[in-house]
């Protein structure tokens, strides 16, 4: 039987050093019965979830005009956000939220449920000049269905989504 240098390592760590490190008296004991989570853990929203776009509306609030936008909201117990949506006219003019049509960005999500609105700190977008921007917006959710819309009505949508 041929051993190499690198097998007889192998061997000599899993038998001597991995037992050493597990009984360190520099580690916390593992108790029975108790389990450990790397992840930390955090508030639980009814707002958490993933959620499909079923209706993109945009104009004034006694008029609004619905686009055939389709898209998904993101939110996570680690208290983070990510959307994305895409208005298939090729030829529709860029807004301050997309770019060749298209929205994505991510960020830290702060939800207020008893109030239905939360404040997203924009980390990542599409839309470069959305990055650190902080987005307060109001929503109601009836059952599956979430209405998302701007708390400054003067931004002119509301987007519905259907719980996936």
């Amino acid at each position: 039987m041929r051993f190499n240098i690198k097998t007889a390592f192998f061997f000599f760590i899993i038998t001597n050093a991995i037992p050493v490190m597990a009984n360190s008296s520099e580690l916390p004991p593992v108790s029975a019965g108790k389990s450990y989570s790397l992840v930390t853990e955090s508030r639980h929203s009814t707002l958490t979830g993933a959620w499909k776009m079923v209706k993109f509306e945009v104009g004034t609030a006694d008029e609004l005009k619905t686009i055939p936008y389709s898209g998904q909201l993101i939110i996570t117990n680690a208290e983070t956000l990510s959307a994305q949506a895409m208005n298939p006219d090729r030829t529709a003019p860029d807004t301050a939220y997309t770019v060749n049509g298209y929205e994505a960005l991510y960020g830290e999500i702060n939800i207020d449920d008893a109030s239905g609105r939360f404040i997203v700190t924009v980390v990542s977008s599409l839309a470069r000049e959305l990055i650190g921007k902080k987005m307060e917006r109001a929503f109601i959710i009836t059952g599956n269905k979430l209405v998302l819309s701007p708390v400054d009505k003067s931004e002119g949508w509301r987007v519905t989504y259907e719980r996936y």
